[in-house]
């Protein structure tokens, strides 16, 4: 098993979850948030989702308020803004840290190799890190 699959994680909801509960799936694990340039975001993960969900493809949101303050509510408020919206069905998890010394664990083993990017980072279907895709290009060069 991956060391990613054993990382803990909790879903907005309060719920327990881990990548290994997403076995076999291709997963777009993104830094989110609410009051950013990138916010619209939403709408191409949306997209996305709905298109490639049933080729197995997972998005994992992860609130972060790292950046400038650009994530400032709780997660009961997070999830409602991303539903009223962008109406996002895709999993939503608990705030979390992508940066510094309380950084996340998940986050941590995702960009040992390649610190310069904390947006998007997908992981296979073996539950290995890969490569980010760059921009929409990254976008439509993911395949399923």
């Amino acid at each position: 098993m991956s060391e990613l699959n054993k990382i803990p994680l909790k879903r907005s909801d309060g719920a327990e979850d881990s990548l290994a509960s997403h076995a076999g799936k291709v997963l777009l694990i993104v830094n989110v948030a609410s009051k950013c340039g990138l916010t619209p975001q939403y709408a191409g993960l949306k997209t996305l989702y709905k298109e490639k969900r049933a080729h197995g493809l997972e998005i994992m949101a992860f609130p972060s308020n790292d950046f400038k303050g650009q994530e400032l509510g709780t997660d009961e408020e997070i999830n409602s803004f991303c539903s009223l919206n962008y109406d996002v069905t895709f999993p939503l998890y608990s705030k979390i840290f992508v940066l510094g010394e309380a950084m996340h664990p998940l986050y941590a083993a995702l960009i040992k190799d390649t610190p310069e990017n904390h947006r998007r980072r997908p992981v296979s279907r073996e539950a290995r890190r890969t490569r980010r895709p760059a921009g929409a290009q990254g976008r439509r060069a993911m395949e399923f």
